[in-house]
């Protein structure tokens, strides 16, 4: 199975745009690639249908996503119905492509205030493998935001209170889900033993060496590249996938106001390495 974007739909709701154009042009460049023998797949949120609606590729099977917020039996029945309703006849497998059985962590919020409760996860287990439904668990393992790899608002554990913790710990979630599994009798592979989690070690203080005495010369210590232009360039154009870019140049006058529309994210501007 490949997936068509994620959550396509979603955009409408948020830039209000939906261009089918774009994800037909998708689907078609999977298959050239892939060939027929694939799954291609949609998913978005079961709490929207025009979302749905959007990100709908004819050709494809439509998934859902749905998580643990106060779930009941009804509720993910229907669901399922939603979905069933996009692929052809009303049918095919209910499948939960994102499973969320927590959720990020914002800076200055609670740790798990809200998303961490084992006995919804298992209710909402049972519920689908009643309907002989298939669900993938967002996220199983927690991880970590590396470098630019988080959000602008999210810490950068993504620990998502997963059955395996960020630091690859068994939680209590994981001993719940084991032992819910120990109980269907009609599973073909019963889980094992419950695995000791690692031991520990503490590595003590950690020197840390300044570099550079502000941005501006800390950056230029640190560059990897350097490209002149008459024009400041893109992302793209510098083959620079995600980050900083650091943009210098010597202004022959002043003037007033700065004008940079091109920016689809942040712009730091500095002058003479202060701040404006």
């Amino acid at each position: 199975m490949v997936a068509i974007e994620n959550e396509y739909g979603g955009n409408m709701e948020i830039n209000h745009v939906c261009d089918h154009n774009y994800t037909y042009f998708l689907r078609d460049l999977f298959w050239s690639i892939l060939g027929n023998d694939v799954v291609l797949y949609t998913t978005d949120s079961a709490d929207s249908p025009p979302a749905i609606q959007c990100g709908h590729v004819n050709g494809t099977f439509t998934t859902v996503d749905f998580d643990t917020d106060n779930l009941d039996y009804q509720t993910i029945v229907n669901h399922f119905k939603l979905q069933q309703s996009f692929n052809p006849d009303n049918g095919g497998p209910g499948v939960d492509s994102e499973y969320y059985d927590g959720w990020i962590v914002n800076w200055g919020s609670s740790y798990y205030s809200i998303f961490h409760q084992i006995q919804r996860v298992i209710n909402d287990f049972t519920g689908m493998y009643s309907l002989n439904a298939s669900w993938s668990v967002y996220m199983f393992h927690g991880g970590t935001n590396f470098g630019f790899q988080n959000a602008w608002n999210v810490i950068t554990s993504y620990d998502y209170a997963a059955p395996i913790s960020e630091n690859g710990d068994v939680t209590p979630l994981y001993v719940a889900i084991r032992n819910m599994i120990q109980n269907f009798t009609d599973w073909d592979t019963p889980p094992q033993a419950i695995p000791q989690n690692n031991t520990k070690v503490n590595y003590g203080t950690v020197a840390l060496q300044r570099v550079g005495t502000n941005l501006i010369s800390t950056l230029t210590q640190i560059l990897e590249s350097c490209t002149t232009s008459t024009y400041p360039m893109t992302f793209e154009q510098i083959n620079h996938g995600y980050g900083f870019v650091l943009y210098t140049t010597t202004l022959q006058k002043s003037g007033k106001t700065l004008s940079i529309p091109g920016i689809r994210d942040y712009g730091y501007v500095f002058l003479n390495n202060v701040y404006q």
